[in-house]
């Protein structure tokens, strides 16, 4: 099974598109000072824009990724983005 749940706060927002016009969201989530992890979310219902949830704590849920390129950080493929109460 591979589930993650993870709170922390998002960085900024970046939006691309494939090929076949489905909406990505792709930012950073500070779980604490030191981890960081790149959370990449199919955003078909436009739920994500990045002056709603920049710098805003969220609750994410989704599985394990392997970056395509790099290994700088932990990529979490999302399932859901929950805004989290200050």
């Amino acid at each position: 099974m591979n589930r993650i749940f993870l709170t922390g706060k998002a960085g900024e927002v970046r939006i691309f598109f494939t090929p076949r016009g489905e909406r990505i969201a792709l930012f950073l989530l500070r779980v604490d000072d030191l981890d960081i992890i790149e959370v990449m979310y199919l955003d078909s219902e436009g739920k994500v824009k990045e002056e709603d949830i920049s710098g805003k704590t969220l609750m994410v849920a989704g599985t394990l990724a392997r970056p395509e390129k790099e290994w700088k950080f932990l990529r979490v493929k999302a399932k859901n983005i929950a805004l989290m109460e200050d």
